[in-house]
């Protein structure tokens, strides 16, 4: 049962055979009760849960603390969990900061930690972001993303301070 939903009962007439036990199509059943499945649902449970967008606080907190690792790189993905969490979660889980580093929501520190050319141009973007960084700094860092290899390249926290300093850019994280 996931969430108070019989994953049995989950079928599909575009199945054939149906697809009884399965999530039909990729898409999990709705969890009706998130804390509940945080405090008591089994393992599955509360990795499936750790993928859902716009848990609270409380769940995120019992998903962070649970110590299963599957649980936490689950969470790590989560591009709605917010960056404050996904730092304590690195913390944690030493072995996730590469994966959560690339979460378009994580902190500063762990993105800069991270090859250029591992990020999405979305997490690019939310990066420069939360540098504040200006057109020309954010010009001359997607230059550099665009000739780095993927994956790969330079640590982006390293093209920061080369570009950064070439701009005259204050290079304190925000």
């Amino acid at each position: 049962m996931l969430g108070g939903v019989d994953a049995d009962e989950q079928t599909s007439d575009s199945c054939d055979p149906p697809c009884q036990g399965h999530f039909t199509h990729g898409s999990p059943p709705p969890i009706t009760d998130p804390l509940g499945v945080a405090r008591h649902g089994s393992a599955d449970d509360k990795w499936v849960l750790a993928g859902y967008e716009d848990l609270d606080d409380e769940v995120l907190d019992l998903l962070l603390h649970s110590g299963d690792t599957n649980i936490a790189s689950s969470l790590g993905m989560n591009g709605s969990v917010p960056a404050r969490v996904l730092g304590q979660l690195a913390e944690l889980h030493p072995e996730h900061t590469h994966w959560i580093g690339i979460n378009p929501a994580a902190p500063v520190h762990l993105k800069d930690a991270v090859p250029i050319g591992d990020h999405t141009s979305y997490a690019l973007m939310r990066y420069l972001e939360q540098r504040g960084a200006s057109a020309g700094v954010r010009r001359a860092i997607y230059q550099r993303y665009q000739e780095s290899p993927k994956p790969g390249g330079p640590l982006l926290g390293d093209v920061w301070r080369d570009v950064a300093a070439a701009h005259e850019v204050d290079q304190r994280p925000t």
